[in-house]
């Protein structure tokens, strides 16, 4: 992760990646980058490799909508599945994420051990749906 030069952010990304390297250790790894731009290039060029993309609406640089825009757009990121996190229950934002073709939206936690249950919940969720068998 490379320094946003906004403190706070960079606090909150360290805090996100922090959140997930105890639940990961079972097959899984995480990659967090520290704005939306950041995020859509690792994912262009490769050097991150997703099963399944959480996506913040408010980011530095390019919000998760536009994000999730340009990755539905690439035709070689297009079928990864997005799941958008916010605070904002707000209807019209849940509306401009499945317009756009999130796979989901997750109101997260305002409080850091709830967001800790949150991605512990949905890590556990993935793992079930990754066991699934797949179709012959």
């Amino acid at each position: 992760m490379r320094p946003s030069g906004d403190g706070k952010r960079l606090g909150q990304a360290r805090e996100v990646r922090d959140a997930f390297v105890p639940s990961t250790k079972k097959a899984l790894s995480a990659s967090v980058e520290t704005n939306g731009r950041e995020a859509l290039q690792a994912l262009r060029l490769g050097t991150v490799q997703a099963e399944v993309i959480l996506l913040d609406i408010n980011m530095p640089v390019m919000n998760g909508f536009d994000v999730l825009r340009e990755l539905k757009r690439d035709p070689q990121l297009m079928t990864l599945p997005v799941v958008m996190l916010s605070t904002s229950s707000n209807k019209g934002d849940v509306d401009m994420a499945y317009t756009l073709h999130a796979s989901s939206y997750f109101e997260k936690s305002t409080d850091f051990d709830g967001f800790i249950a949150q991605i512990d919940a949905f890590l556990a969720y993935w793992r079930q749906a990754q066991l699934a068998p797949k179709p012959v």
